[in-house]
């Protein structure tokens, strides 16, 4: 009787077991199917037509790095997000937050320049500011924002500039507006900090400085410092707001296949944005900024190399960039005779080559204070991409010495001898109407030009 009661027992403990299993499969079957009808419904069904409409229903809300909703109704992403990027005028962003309206604040995925934060106590006072918003009372502010067409997307977007001299103070309740800013410690706290999608393996900049001036940033392994030197030469992403009427053409969020947000197709020089990529002479370079006639200033992704090897020389006998000694000798003779039919291709122009005017301060307005006329230069700071590569002279020199130019290395911006040996890295100008004939604009596929003869 007993051996009966006891394989009743082990029945029951079975059926138990079995439904407690069909019951967790079923759960994830059903998770599964609901995460795949998610992703499908995001370009087809009009009640999911805003990026913010979608990207709130296809938040997985059992995975820890997730959407996260705040009790005002708003969203946040916190952790390893991987589902979060989209592609805003051909450069890639991830989406941070999502407001009580729907408007989606993104920050740049890489940084898009390096700058210094030594000559001001406050970022809404500070160069980089500047560079990133346009303002009334310089004429060369803004540069950042004026590189985006689709300005009827843009809303003013929020960020915390509040001292902080403890970490653990970061929060603040009053937020700073403006059209284009950069992260602040509480978004990178608020994120996950180094255990998040905000940590990228580069070093940028933060909006908080403490009460020594010394600002916040963040190193290339995700972890938080303050600013230990005035040359500190640092990253920049640009953080915008979209409005909530903004839409997700296609696109599943991922980096391979990002949301995609603006349509881009461009058919000559002229129509390409700041950031593409363009194969000329065998070799790559980036839309780095346009002039006032629309031709388009590039910058090579590389430095330049003979025989298979980076070149360096030193600067020149003067710390100024001239067409008949130095390197301006040898980019204006040397390198551009290797340039493909270079007379139509290229624009001989006005370049900035501006002197730094104060000891430590490193004011990117200074490189507009004097030009070298050219087809090749060097890039001065302010320019656009400054940060993929290292050791490599920029345009820059100092009233502190006649003998130094500056040379770009790894997170600081340092006043070389102009006797000692750097890289190289070109900067020309491409005619407006030169027709693209193939490609998408990236680094894997550059935009191809049509083929000029020499007749």
């Amino acid at each position: 009787m007993k051996k009966k009661i006891d394989i009743n027992k082990e029945k029951i403990f079975q059926i138990i077991n079995s439904v407690i299993v069909i019951g967790i499969l079923s759960f994830y079957v059903t998770r599964l199917f609901l995460y795949k009808y998610k992703l499908n419904i995001v370009h087809t069904d009009s009640g999911y037509s805003t990026l913010a409409q979608v990207v709130i229903a296809r938040n997985d809300v059992m995975n820890e790095n997730r959407l996260y909703e705040n009790e005002d109704g708003s969203y946040t992403y916190k952790g390893k997000i991987d589902n979060n990027y989209c592609l805003f005028e051909n450069n890639l962003y991830r989406i941070i937050s999502i407001d009580k309206d729907e408007n989606i604040r993104l920050v740049s995925e890489n940084n898009l320049t390096n700058f210094t934060m030594s000559e001001s106590n406050s970022f809404s006072s500070s160069s980089l500011y500047r560079w990133l918003n346009p303002t009334e009372e310089d004429s060369y502010s803004g540069i950042f924002y004026n590189t985006i067409t689709n300005k009827n997307y843009l809303k003013k977007t929020t960020t915390n500039y509040k001292i902080v001299d403890d970490i653990k103070d970061y929060l603040s309740s009053e937020q700073n507006l403006a059209d284009v800013t950069i992260l602040s410690l509480e978004d990178y706290i608020n994120a996950g900090s180094n255990e998040s999608f905000l940590a990228n393996g580069q070093s940028y900049w933060l909006s908080n400085c403490n009460s020594n001036f010394q600002y916040y940033y963040i190193d290339n392994q995700g972890a938080i410092g303050t600013s230990y030197s005035n040359n500190m030469f640092v990253g920049v992403r640009p953080v915008i707001t979209l409005t909530s009427s903004i839409t997700a053409l296609s696109g599943q969020g991922t980096i391979d296949d990002p949301y995609i947000l603006t349509e881009h197709h461009s058919e000559n020089i002229g129509q390409c944005k700041v950031g593409d990529y363009i194969s000329y002479s065998n070799l790559t370079w980036r839309v780095s900024s346009f002039d006032d006639d629309n031709n388009a200033d590039l910058i090579l992704e590389g430095l330049i190399e003979e025989d298979g090897q980076i070149y360096k020389r030193y600067f020149g006998s003067v710390n100024y960039l001239r067409s008949n000694g130095g390197i301006g000798k040898y980019l204006n003779e040397n390198f551009l005779s290797t340039l493909t039919n270079y007379q139509k291709y290229l624009v001989y122009k006005s370049w900035n080559a501006g002197t730094f005017q104060q000891i430590d301060n490193y004011d990117y307005s200074f490189s507009y204070n004097s030009t070298f006329d050219a087809y090749v230069s060097v890039p001065t700071v302010g320019n656009f991409f400054l940060n993929e590569y290292l050791d490599y002279f920029l345009g820059n020199n100092s009233i502190q010495s006649n003998d130094l130019i500056f040379v770009v290395s790894e997170d600081m911006l340092y006043a070389n001898l102009i006797s000692d040996e750097a890289a190289i890295r070109p900067l020309i100008c491409m005619n407006n109407s030169i027709k693209i004939i193939s490609g998408s604009g990236t680094i894997d596929s550059p935009y191809q030009l049509e083929v000029l003869s020499n007749e």
